[in-house]
């Protein structure tokens, strides 16, 4: 009878409401919009740091309210076509973009042409979505990690399916299955914990929602690789994390995120328990491979808030090593952290809206890295974190201006530091001692650049961008100066179906 009573109820949990959960990929313009309406207070009620944004978040939980600016109103519109729709529904979401470089300096994606696809189906609590990029180049996205082939179809080489989820959700709980990324902290792409700008994965997630309180917890596959003895490692990533909402518009969040390996390693279910710390594990050997310490964790702590007169302020730690004993310490072994401070003011006007932004980072020496090789925390040659890597600091400032006609304009200036142990350079290699060492440490590559970015939108799925990046960089007793020119057109054509 007890059974009869709990699958009776289970079935109608999953005919109430509607699935709003499912993950959005960060190409796609609602993404864009709802992450920088964030600092004007816009929508804020849906913010998190445990991300991805999905697709309630992105088109505005009360899609009734007045919406003065563009970059809220379109999003708002997207989702009363989308919402008033009786399930079960779809969407199908192709898109192009076509960017023209010209230059050396750093901006994201090189000069490239890609179509990429996106679909979704809701029924009931329950959604499916798949995004799929194929490109004429394998370096046009920052998270684009495909593996080129030497034949092409319409020009384009390179393709992989970046996202492919399962998932269900209710009011208290959110189980998704498949392949994509967890995004954790204030940001999207400049996270010292998880990051959007890093590869995508097979993994399982679950969320838990309680009033103000939400747990995380995803358990995933990252790759396999070859040793330099031929050897097939297995990589696999964990993750756990709690977040508090002390107030309407603030979150706290701590928590801890893993990676482990081994020799055709299976996956660990000493891992799977989402309540059961890393280090529990590792220090009572509960690991399926004994005194191999082939693992590593991150612990962290993130905050955002937003204070009044559209003043926000966020930040993350992240603790890689830390030293408790004084014996440690006077053997000179070092912490191993990172830092992260931001600061925006905004001005909001009837149709226009000024931002002020200001950032310091810094990724210590032996952050993300281990004595191990196989514990780094990257996965396909790209850091799960900063797409920075690591042992480098970096000072940001810029402005954002949101013009009525549909114009978005933005400069940036950034002053960074990078030392010669940087993971982006020494991926899967150990480190061969811990010790203190400057920081950033060895012989260190200065840059300076500064950027300008001016965007069109002609319409919510049709936007056209011009920038212009100048960078300098000193290596020793060198100097370069590089510059960049780029153009860059985005269409994306969602068309919602009833079925």
């Amino acid at each position: 009878m007890n059974i009869k009573i709990g699958y009776y109820l289970l079935l109608i949990a999953s005919w109430i409401g509607y699935a709003h959960g499912q993950p959005m990929p960060s190409e796609l313009w609602p993404v864009r919009n709802t992450s920088e309406g964030f600092d004007l207070g816009l929508n804020w009620e849906a913010n998190t740091l445990l991300k991805p944004y999905n697709l309630r978040s992105v088109t505005g939980i009360d899609s009734y309210r007045t919406a003065s600016l563009w970059i809220e109103r379109d999003c708002r519109q997207f989702g009363k076509q989308w919402h008033n729709l009786q399930a079960p529904r779809f969407m199908i979401w192709p898109g192009f973009i076509s960017q023209w470089k010209q230059g050396e300096a750093e901006i994201e994606g090189s000069d490239f042409r890609a179509v990429t696809l996106f679909s979704m189906l809701e029924f009931r609590n329950w959604y499916a979505n798949i995004y799929v990029r194929a490109s004429n180049s394998d370096d046009a996205f920052s998270n684009f990690t495909p593996h080129s082939r030497q034949i092409s179809r319409a020009g384009m080489h390179a393709g992989e399916i970046d996202q492919a989820l399962l998932g269900y959700i209710n009011s208290w709980v959110q189980l998704s299955f498949g392949r994509g990324r967890q995004i954790w902290g204030p940001n999207l792409s400049n996270n010292l914990i998880l990051s959007s700008s890093s590869a995508s994965y097979d993994h399982l997630s679950l969320r838990l929602y309680y009033k103000r309180w939400s747990f995380s917890y995803f358990h995933g596959f990252l790759e396999a690789i070859k040793d330099s003895q031929g050897r097939q490692q297995t990589r696999f990533i964990t993750g756990r994390a709690l977040q508090y909402r002390p107030c309407r518009h603030g979150f706290i969040v701590v928590g801890e995120t893993s990676v482990y390996y081994g020799e055709n390693r299976s996956m660990d279910w000493g891992f799977m328990n989402p309540l059961i710390p890393h280090i529990e594990n590792e220090q009572n050997q509960r690991e399926n491979i004994i005194n191999e310490n082939q693992s590593n964790a991150i612990w962290f702590a993130a905050m955002d808030f937003l204070f009044p007169y559209q003043l926000r302020f966020s930040g993350s730690i992240v603790f890689d090593e830390f030293q408790l004993d004084r014996t440690d310490r006077n053997q000179g072994r070092p912490d191993a952290m990172a830092y992260q401070v931001r600061l925006a003011k905004s001005w909001m006007g009837t149709e226009s809206a000024l931002t002020l932004f200001g950032r310091y980072d810094a990724v210590g020496t032996y952050t993300y890295r281990h004595e191990k090789p196989f514990t780094c925390f990257a996965s396909r040659e790209l850091p799960l974190a900063m797409p920075q890597g690591s042992d480098f600091f970096q000072w940001t400032s810029g402005i954002r201006w949101i013009f009525p006609c549909r114009i978005r304009f933005k400069s940036e200036y950034s002053y960074r530091e990078t030392g010669e142990n940087n993971l982006n350079d020494l991926m899967y290699i150990p480190y061969t001692e811990f010790i203190s060492v400057p920081f950033p440490s060895g012989h260190t590559i200065a840059s300076k650049k500064l950027c300008f970015h001016v965007l069109w939108a002609f319409r919510s799925n049709f936007d056209i961008a011009a920038g212009y990046a100048a960078q300098w960089i000193k290596t020793g007793h060198q100097e370069s100066n590089n510059h960049s020119l780029y153009l860059r057109m985005d269409i994306h054509l969602p068309i919602i179906i009833l079925l």
